[in-house]
Formats: C-alpha cells, structure tokens, sequence
C-alpha cells in the first residue's frame, strides 16, 4: 500500500533529536527512520508503510481506537488488531542490520498468555539459532533477544504488561564496541529504562523478511492484539535519552493509555 508523510513541526525526525548548541545558535541531528508502519483508518486491517511494502497475512481488522502518529499527514490513522493465530505483516528481506538498530513499537496485548511476537528478523523461528532480532511480550514482561553465531544477548523490561493497555516498548542495539561489550538499551513508556552493556557481537545475518506480529517464517509467535505503530531504524543505535524522547512523542499520540 502506498504512503505519504509530511514534516512534523520539528521537522522529519519524529521527536527524536540529538540537540546541540552552537556559536550560530541551536542545531540538531536527527536520524530519520529507515520503516515507519501504521494502521490504514480505511479499514481491512492494512497498514500504511514508509521505506517499504507489506504483505498482509491471516484476518488482520482495523480497530476503532485512533492513533495520530507525528510525521504523518494521515492524522486518523488507527490501530490494526492480530488475531494471535494467522495474522502479521511481512516487510519483505534486506532489512538486516550489521552494527546497530533501533525498534519502537505503539502496542496493546490482548492477554498476557503466551509469548507473542512485536516484531523480528527470525529465520529459524522460536528456539531457533540463525535469527538476528526478536522482541516480544512475555505475562509480565517484554523481552527482546540479539544473536551472534553461537551465542545471544537478552535485555527484559519487568514492567508495562496490562492486557487491553496501550504500551511503548522502545529498543536500542549499538555493536560498534564489538563482542561483549555491545550495548542493549530499552525502555516502556519511557520509563522503567534497562541496559546491558555486555551484548555479543556482531549480529547473524539472517535472510529472513522484517516481520511485524510473529516469527520470521510466519509460523509462530503471532500476536494477539492490537499494534497502532512500528518504526525501525536501521543501522542506528540511541542513547538511552533519545529512547526517552522517541517513547515521549508516540505516547502523546496516543488515545490513552487504557482506551
């Protein structure tokens, strides 16, 4: 499905920015997302996508919760719901990252049963070995996963599981300081922040598509419930401070926490 997006008010960074002061005055750097996905308010469970195209599979439905994402000029954009059985969206291969990535995610569990995907590059699957990403929501956690060959990190996040609550699960990786001392960072609603400083590297390459609500074979893991937005950038790591930002402006977009 095609899209279209327009400069936010600070321009097309989607509130995260890296400012900076100067002798010519304030500045900042911005890094723009790489994928930027949303709910089509037309209904059929589609979804917009910048930087890329999806592939529906299963039942997905458009809920009737409105989600305004900054950036967009599609201002009623609204939540899709997954049906924890058959449905997720497929982004398609070479979305894989060498060094650095960052994932967050506007989602609302359904249940707190189960393991459900947000979002992966997983060519093997739940247990598997030759998988690079996995985020997912655990009965009272979210926990996300990066893999080496022969090895992975984990990073978990012990609060913000509430079934029918909406949450921002936000997700750092930076490599650049090679194996054991990578750097995981993630946060919930912009509070509750984790980091691990001891992740392995470098990432597998994995040939597995970019999935957003289950594994990367589409076999396992789906999600069940809602998802209003998932924005990726990669190749780009933040600190734990643009994490915060990025948690900050997809809260206020939000129609509550709880509705």
């Amino acid at each position: 499905m095609s899209a279209f997006r327009s400069e936010s008010p600070i321009g097309a960074c989607n509130g995260v920015c890296d400012w900076t002061s100067s002798g010519r005055g304030w500045g900042h750097s911005c890094p723009v997302p790489t994928i930027d996905i949303t709910a089509d308010p037309a209904g059929s469970g589609n979804v917009i996508v910048v930087g890329a195209t999806a592939t529906k599979h299963g039942t997905p439905t458009t809920v009737s919760s409105p989600y305004y994402p900054l950036g967009f000029t599609r201002a009623n954009t609204k939540a899709v719901k997954l049906n924890g059985t058959d449905s997720y969206y497929d982004l398609g291969v070479g979305h894989t990252s060498t060094g650095a990535f960052t994932i967050a995610a506007v989602v609302r569990p359904a249940s707190v049963s189960g393991s459900p995907i947000i979002v992966s590059i997983d060519s093997d699957g739940l247990g598997g070995t030759a998988r690079e990403f996995v985020l997912y929501r655990g009965a009272t956690s979210f926990t996300a996963y990066v893999f080496k060959s022969g090895g992975n990190s984990t990073i978990t996040l012990s609060s913000g599981v509430v079934a029918g609550e909406w949450n921002v699960v936000c997700l750092s990786y930076n490599g650049s300081g090679g194996d054991g001392a990578a750097i995981l960072r993630a946060n919930v609603n912009g509070v509750a922040p984790a980091e691990v400083t001891n992740a392995v590297a470098p990432l597998l390459t994995s040939t597995a598509s970019l999935l957003i609500g289950a594994n990367g074979q589409g076999t396992e893991g789906f999600w069940d419930g809602d998802i209003a937005r998932v924005t990726y950038w990669r190749e780009t790591s933040m600190t734990a401070a643009q994490l915060a930002q990025v948690a900050a402006s997809m809260m206020g977009s939000l129609p509550s926490r709880g509705s």
